[in-house]
C-alpha cells in the first residue's frame, strides 16, 4: 500500500493518509483535502513518517526563523527611528 503526505494550506500541518484517495480530512482543523495538496508518496508507513518527521522540522525550522527575522527587523527599525 502507497502512502500520500498531504499539507494543510489552512492550518498549515502535514498528515499521512493511504494513497488513492479523492479527499481526506485534515487531523487538526477537519478541512476537506483533495489530490492538490499532496506533498509526497511514500511505499510504506516507515517511509511516510520519515518524510513527515523531516517536513515538520523544516517548517518549524522556517517558523523559528521568520520570528528571528521579524524581531531583527523590529529592532533594526526601532533604533534607527530613535537614531535620527
Amino acid at each position: 500500500m502507497r502512502y500520500a503526505i498531504v499539507y494543510c494550506p489552512y492550518c498549515h500541518e502535514y498528515r499521512i493518509a493511504p494513497f488513492p484517495f479523492e479527499t481526506v480530512e485534515c487531523y487538526f482543523c477537519q478541512r476537506t483535502l483533495t489530490r492538490k495538496n499532496v506533498v509526497a508518496l511514500a511505499f510504506n508507513r516507515d517511509q511516510a513518517n520519515l518524510i513527515l518527521k523531516d517536513l515538520r522540522k523544516k517548517t518549524k525550522r522556517k517558523k523559528i526563523e521568520k520570528e528571528v527575522f521579524k524581531k531583527l527587523n523590529f529592532k533594526k527599525e526601532f533604533v534607527e527611528m530613535y537614531t535620527q
